[in-house]
């Protein structure tokens, strides 16, 4: 004769709801998420294969602008910022770059392509890290960049004509002239030490 088992809270809690109507709810709601996860990933895909596309063209347009200035780094970005940064930003943009590089060199998986097309996008927040009490962020000033790059390339092609620093007056006090606004910037933030005294 089989010996009866004693039903369990297990089984119980196995074929039972509590809440019916809780337990539907879920149920609907966890199919429909699932579903709108699947439409979300399919649009995902093809907004980032739409920026990946963007990014091979900035690419392109960033080699035929150096290729006809042949201007060093930075005028890229003074560049970018004349044609293109009312429409998407500078990190957004190089980020679609990347992700084209990446495609063309045919080294990386799409699905990594895809996760950084993912996060340019804004479709997965950006992680954020708590506040240190101490840290501040570090402005970034890329037009001054831009800027001193080029005063750089300028001065490499001045200096050699002018051995020993050798100006006519005329050519002082024009370089004194149109250099005035920077002396003043200068002088206003306090970016040159006082001289010692001797």
């Amino acid at each position: 004769m089989e010996t009866k088992r004693p039903t369990t809270e297990l089984q119980v809690a196995s074929s039972t709801a509590i809440d019916e109507s809780r337990k539907q709810q879920i149920i609907t709601l966890a199919a429909r998420a699932m579903t709108k996860a699947a439409q979300t990933r399919e649009s995902a895909k093809f907004s980032v294969e739409t920026a990946l596309e963007c990014g091979a063209l900035l690419l392109a347009e960033k080699a035929a602008i150096e290729e006809r200035y042949k201007r060093q780094r930075g005028f890229w970005t003074e560049y970018f910022n004349a044609h293109f940064a009312k429409h998407v930003s500078f990190t957004t943009a190089w980020r679609w770059m990347k992700m084209a590089k990446l495609a063309a060199e045919k080294k990386t998986p799409f699905e990594n392509i895809q996760r950084i097309g993912v996060l340019s996008l804004g479709i997965m927040p950006t992680k954020v890290h708590p506040k240190v009490p101490g840290n501040r962020p570090v402005p970034r000033f890329p037009s001054h960049l831009s800027f001193i790059n080029r005063f750089d390339s300028w001065l490499r092609a001045f200096a050699p004509a002018h051995p020993g620093n050798a100006l006519t007056d005329a050519e002082r006090a024009q370089l004194k002239a149109d250099f005035r606004p920077v002396i003043d910037f200068v002088q206003t933030w306090g970016l040159i030490d006082p001289p010692k005294p001797s």
